[in-house]
């Protein structure tokens, strides 16, 4: 401990702040995906960019966000929330899950 008056050094965390962004939603209880109507548009609040932007589960650059975000190493918190909104709120989000475990999967390979 520091004698008084004088503050205690700390140690300086020198990664950069994408990264800190990223260790921190993985870490938080918080969701970066938001479920909206019957499985048709998913709201993703973007870790790094702080974006929180509304896509269609049928347009490209849903999965391909998503893609980016699974390879930031975000993919277990993603998965885990759309396959619990497929078991909680609504089963049609399973088809969802089923797409994305493709598309990611299919982009990891090549």
């Amino acid at each position: 401990m520091a004698p008084h008056g004088q503050k205690q050094k700390r140690a300086e965390d020198k990664r950069d702040a994408s990264v800190i962004a990223i260790e921190s939603a993985k870490n938080s209880n918080y969701n970066i995906c938001t479920p909206m109507y019957k499985a048709q548009h998913i709201r993703i609040h973007h870790p790094i960019t702080l974006m929180d932007n509304l896509y269609s589960v049928n347009d490209p650059i849903f999965y391909d966000i998503f893609k980016d975000l699974c390879q930031k190493g975000l993919d277990e918190k993603l998965f885990a929330e759309i396959k619990s909104f497929a078991d909680k709120i609504d089963p049609a989000w399973s088809t969802i899950y089923d797409k994305l475990m493709d598309h990611v999967s299919a982009n990891q390979e090549s």
